[in-house]
């Protein structure tokens, strides 16, 4: 019988399933009459329904395969530690997505999870009824015993199996596509997921699990539950959502995770508390709840006997399973290699023949090589700057996916590249993250798109490739978590056309040393052409998309290029719109602050500096500086004259023939401008950047600069560089036409000499930008 018969079958039990409320009748014995409760039953049903209905819905997803986006939804996303059961959709298939793409692949162990997760929901689902709806709650009021059996049922039986079957994630398949993504980006909210991260973290849920353990058994609370069906249904709900968060963290995270002391603590601990409340209760001389001494004498039942059994409920079943589940981590814990051969090792060798100098086990040189290769790889993903692509702006899990990329096809969603066996790239071998990586084709075959700049990494060498790849596996918190698909319009949603791009335009080698070049310049050449990938920016792209250039032997190499509305400008040494009148320390010092002789990193340059090139070496800083330095000034543009910086507008010789009136642009600078780039333009140092001579401000191409007139923007906020600045956006101050006048009286003033701004342009952007 399928799982969703058996789900199907089990909805039809609560039909026939009354709650029961406890009374005396004439004869003064309790009379257990059936009273049906809708808000109990109908609760349960509700909750059933929505969970068969989206589980039905992702086995559907699952089946159609992702190119199929007629079901295609989002589950509750998270930061590594999700809402109980929200962490996952519950049955995305566990095909990982490869970085640079969504990926919503099924495959058959995704079906098999799927299925433990139903069968553990609706056991969980069935001991609720049990223990909520069945006589079992009208005995509740009655003998003590009775309400234990419920408390136990609630805290040790429902809530570790809800937590397995994640529900709140596939009910929320339950529901329209276009419901599902407006609860995603809510759970999404950064106050939200903090607040989870310290209710599931496991010093605070043990204290709430213990906390409502407690409290709710002290006598005074414990009979007010009994006399008011409100407080006792609180009563109730306290317990399950405490041990909720309680499992949550045990089992709850990912399978990837092996639960360490914390969790044997946690269990072991709440065993010991649990037992201990249940021998306060079994060994009391008296009665902790008079209200029981009257029904139960009515049932010719000892009150205190009916104690005494409740708190062996407590003591005994509800301790043990603490006690079993505590064995179990631990086992699990100590099942990993490195502790294991520790401990045979401790337990087989005895202390005498123990050597008495410190000697270095295989275990430990073993152990001291993954740390270092694992901390090579951190240092690899800084440099390729993984982070800022495969992470959420938006308070998103570190690499967890769902930025949204721009690209002139449409809007290209990254993925999750934690090692989430799911919906990360957790099931990927060396050999299937390498091909992503050099080849650009995800696990399954499935082609990348070029927003990956796997056309860069193609020549990373095998050291650093391995290095990322156990840093990204072994360091990197698992986040089950699924990003919005990318949904491209036809035909760019065609990925098998990038089958032949990919064969054109993707190296096959690795990058080689230049002969009669220093280790210096190479090391340079190789962060900046590979892992820096920074011609993906900062070079033009051809008619196919493609980067027209891939090192120093192409004239188009890093000329400069625009991406997102930002122009990405030239890095090569010329000596207008270059890097030639920046000395080498000067450009370390940029791409290590955002700050340098004047200059300031802007627009999405600051991102790069924040989650990237701060975190280099400063030995690998000046080698990117010494090989940048060494380009020839390709389409280099504009020009300043240093001798003519005190002009305040361009020269009778560079066409102004009315220096006696001041322009519109002029007037613009000096009202709005002036005030922090200075009326000379030479900017506050470390504060405002520069005007005259700034490389940016003589490029040939004005996107940036239109763009941050309109925008405003910021400077970086870096570990050694000075504090950030905020520039306001003037979008709704200036007109198109005085965002022109002003962009060119700063091109032509203080020695700059460049083509002026016109107001068509700032209106092609504006439109663009649709401000």
């Amino acid at each position: 019988m399928s799982p969703a018969c058996l789900a199907v079958l089990a909805a039809c039990f609560p039909l026939g399933a009354h709650a029961h409320v406890a009374s005396a009748d004439a004869a003064g014995l309790p009379d257990l009459q059936p009273v049906l409760e809708p808000w109990v039953v109908g609760t349960l049903l509700l909750s059933l329904f929505l969970y068969v209905a989206g589980y039905l819905r992702l086995r559907r997803h699952a089946a159609a395969g992702p190119d199929d986006e007629a079901d295609a939804g989002v589950g509750a996303s998270g930061n590594g530690a999700s809402a109980p059961g929200a962490s996952a959709p519950g049955a995305s298939a566990p095909g990982a997505s490869a970085p640079g793409a969504s990926s919503d692949g099924a495959s058959g162990d995704g079906a098999r999870t799927r299925q433990r997760q139903l069968l553990a929901f609706l056991a969980g689902w069935a001991t609720l009824c049990i223990a909520l709806v069945s006589p079992l709650d009208a005995l509740g009021p009655v003998l003590f015993s009775a309400h234990m059996v419920q408390h136990e049922m609630l805290m040790i039986v429902a809530a570790p199996l809800l937590v397995v079957s994640r529900p709140l994630a596939v009910w929320l398949w339950a529901f329209p596509r276009r419901w599902r993504r407006p609860i995603a980006r809510a759970w999404r909210w950064r106050p939200l997921l903090r607040a989870w991260t310290l209710l599931t973290g496991a010093l605070a849920a043990w204290m709430l699990h213990a906390a409502a353990l407690w409290l709710w058994h002290v006598p005074r609370f414990f009979q007010a539950a009994l006399a008011d069906p409100t407080v006792h249904a609180w009563q109730h709900a306290s317990f399950l959502a405490s041990a909720l968060l309680f499992w949550w963290p045990i089992f709850g995270a990912s399978r990837r995770t092996v639960p360490g002391g914390y969790a044997m603590v946690s269990l072991f601990t709440t065993m010991v508390h649990t037992g201990a409340l249940g021998a306060l209760l079994t060994l009391a001389p008296g009665l902790w709840y008079p209200a029981y001494a009257e029904p139960a004498a009515a049932l010719g039942v000892d009150a205190l006997r009916d104690q005494q059994l409740g708190g062996l409920v407590m003591w005994v079943p509800g301790g043990l399973a603490y006690l079993i589940g505590g064995l179990y981590v631990g086992w699990r814990w100590l099942a990993r290699p490195a502790l294991s051969v520790s401990v045979m090792v401790l337990l087989a060798v005895p202390a005498s023949m123990l050597p008495t100098r410190p000697a270095h086990a295989a275990g430990d040189d073993a152990s001291s090589a993954d740390a270092m290769l694992t901390a090579r790889g951190r240092y690899v993903a800084s440099a390729g700057d993984c982070f800022g692509c495969h992470t959420n702006p938006k308070g998103g899990a570190p690499y967890a996916g769902g930025r949204e990329l721009w690209s002139p096809f449409g809007t290209i969603v990254s993925t999750n590249i934690t090692p989430d066996p799911r919906h990360g790239i957790g099931g990927y071998t060396y050999e299937e993250f390498a091909r992503a990586l050099r080849r650009g084709v995800a696990r399954g075959g499935k082609p990348l798109y070029p927003a990956m700049p796997y056309a860069s990494f193609a020549r990373m060498t095998e050291d650093d490739l391995r290095a990322l790849y156990a840093y990204m596996m072994h360091d990197v918190p698992a986040v089950d978590q699924s990003p919005p698909p990318t949904d491209l319009p036809f035909p760019f949603n065609q990925r098998w056309m990038l089958r032949g791009w990919q064969a054109l335009f993707v190296p096959d080698e690795v990058y080689q040393p230049r002969p009669g070049r220093d280790a210096q310049w190479n090391r340079g050449a190789y962060l900046v052409q590979t892992l820096g990938h920074c011609g993906a920016c900062h070079t033009p792209r051809g008619p196919a998309f493609q980067e027209r250039g891939d090192d120093e032997t192409s004239r188009h190499f890093l000329t400069g290029g625009v991406n997102d509305h930002w122009f990405a400008p030239n890095l090569n040494s010329g000596m207008g719109s270059g890097l030639g009148r920046m000395s080498v320390d000067e450009l370390a010092t940029f791409m290590k602050t955002g700050h340098a002789n004047g200059n300031m990193a802007y627009g999405s340059m600051v991102e790069t500096v924040e989650t990237s090139l701060q975190h280099l070496t400063d030995e690998d800083l000046r080698a990117i500086a010494v090989y940048l330095k060494s380009l020839p000034p390709n389409a280099d543009s504009g020009r300043y004259r240093e001798d003519r910086a005190a002009a305040a507008e361009a020269t009778p010789e560079q066409g102004n023939r009315t220096l006696d009136v001041e322009s519109v642009g002029a007037a613009v600078y000096k009202n709005f401008c002036a005030q922090c780039h200075q009326a000379n333009g030479m900017g506050i140092p470390g504060v405002y950047p520069r005007l005259a001579g700034n490389p940016s401000v003589l490029a040939q191409d004005k996107t940036s600069l239109m763009r941050i007139v309109m925008e405003g923007g910021r400077s970086a906020q870096t570990a050694h560089g000075p504090a950030p600045q905020h520039m306001p956006p003037f979008d709704t101050v200036l007109t198109e036409a005085q965002i022109a006048q002003v962009i060119t009286y700063i091109r032509s003033s203080w020695g700059n000499d460049a083509p002026p701004a016109s107001g068509a342009e700032v209106a092609q952007l504006r439109q663009a930008l649709k401000k």
